[in-house]
């Protein structure tokens, strides 16, 4: 026997048990998004942190160019500096130098194998992505929190039960029993093909928002827009 949809006064309900079983999922991504900003953000401020302190430090100085290694998206300096009368060698990526070249660098005086070019940061694109990786999984967060209170807030309602006369495939309006109605209201999900009539439950959220639900055998909450009801005398 074919599923028969809800009863309009449990349309919205069935609505959001419907959505409330994609949950496990949406924990999954919250939690993935979560972790992206917790991460994000603990890099960030170490490497800004990091960067700071060697900005403090850092003196200039000359290396001399003992080798180039290409390798895929870029190049590697091998240099050697004289610091303190000891030498160091160490490894600048994608820096400007040719091999027996002298070029302008500046080291940490407390580990003077820590070398950046002039203008360059310490870890390279680090902090950018890292600034990125905050970004993005902050205001992923924050949308699903957003979501969730917004669910709480329409399944408290309050649902009003009608009749849905369709009048273009994206516009209807709704009769409820005690003889009143909405005005047009019009939606960007097209109506079932079709529809002409049946059961819904809606909603008013504030100016011209509204939500409704058809009595379809898979209920779902959509949008749609027109005039707010009119304010009792």
């Amino acid at each position: 026997m074919s599923e028969q949809p809800p009863p309009p006064e449990d349309l919205p309900g069935a609505a959001l048990r419907a959505y409330r079983a994609s949950r496990p999922r949406r924990r999954k991504l919250f939690t993935g998004f979560a972790v992206l900003f917790a991460v994000g953000l603990g890099v960030l401020v170490w490497a800004w942190t990091d960067q700071s302190a060697f900005d403090g430090r850092k003196q200039p100085t000359t290396a001399h160019v003992e080798a180039r290694h290409g390798h895929r998206g870029g190049h590697t300096l091998d240099l050697v500096l004289t610091v303190g009368g000891h030498e160091y060698r160490t490894g600048l990526r994608d820096a400007d130098g040719r091999v027996g070249q002298d070029i302008e660098v500046f080291y940490d005086p407390e580990d003077p194998t820590e070398v950046t070019a002039p203008g360059d940061s310490l870890h390279g694109r680090l902090i950018a992505y890292s600034a990125a990786g905050t970004a993005v999984g902050g205001l992923m967060v924050a949308v699903f929190a957003f979501g969730a209170a917004q669910t709480r807030r329409v399944a408290r309602g309050p649902w009003r039960t009608g009749t849905v006369t369709a009048r273009t495939p994206n516009s209807f309006h709704v009769e409820f029993a005690d003889g009143t109605g909405t005005a047009l209201l019009r939606t960007r999900h097209p109506l079932p093909d079709g529809y002409r009539t049946g059961a819904a439950a809606v909603q008013h959220l504030r100016g011209g928002r509204w939500l409704y639900v058809l009595a379809n055998r898979t209920p779902l909450i959509l949008p749609a827009s027109g005039q707010p009801p009119p304010t009792a005398p």
